[in-house]
């Protein structure tokens, strides 16, 4: 169980990383909408703190509260961002990790929430990752905008059908 405590801080750590860097579409994109997308980005870590922190807790009403709020999120249309298809494959698998994840903590299922977890943040990495390198390339956005760190500190209190 060390380890696991080990790797999945490991992980916190990496996602809090990509996501400290700058996220935005075309240069032409208003700040205001970058903003809100920062802002959402924001919740979205806040909320997947508190499933880890109820994985190394055990504490399944934490990792069910965080999950619901990562579920939500999924569908909200600040996560829908992008007419592509890899990013729709990206967001369609995150929102259905995200409430495997959740009927997971229902069922107490600590393992199985846990490298359910470790696959949704893995998706979240690979889609930052995508979104940056190639999404932004396409866009035309210069390399050292798409690098651009934010200042906002992290603050650390903060599924379809047919998936089913």
């Amino acid at each position: 169980m060390k380890g696991f405590k080990w790797a999945a801080l490991l992980i916190v750590g990496a996602l809090a990383v990509g996501l400290v860097s700058r996220e935005g579409g075309a240069e032409d994109e208003p700040a205001a909408k970058k903003d809100q997308v920062a802002v959402f980005m924001r919740a979205k870590l806040a909320s997947s703190q508190k499933v880890l922190e109820g994985l190394v807790s055990k504490d399944f009403a934490l990792i069910e509260a965080g999950s619901a709020e990562l579920e939500k999120m999924s569908d909200a249309a600040a996560f829908k961002r992008y007419p592509d298809p890899v990013y729709r494959h990206y967001s369609r698998e995150f929102r259905r990790l995200a409430g495997k994840l959740n009927r997971l903590a229902v069922d107490r299922n600590l393992e199985g929430a846990s490298f359910t977890y470790m696959h949704a943040t893995t998706t979240c990495i690979s889609c930052h990752e995508y979104v940056r390198d190639v999404i932004m390339v396409a866009d035309g956005v210069p390399r050292e905008l798409r690098d651009v760190k934010k200042s906002v500190p992290i603050d650390p209190r903060v599924r379809p059908a047919a998936d089913r």
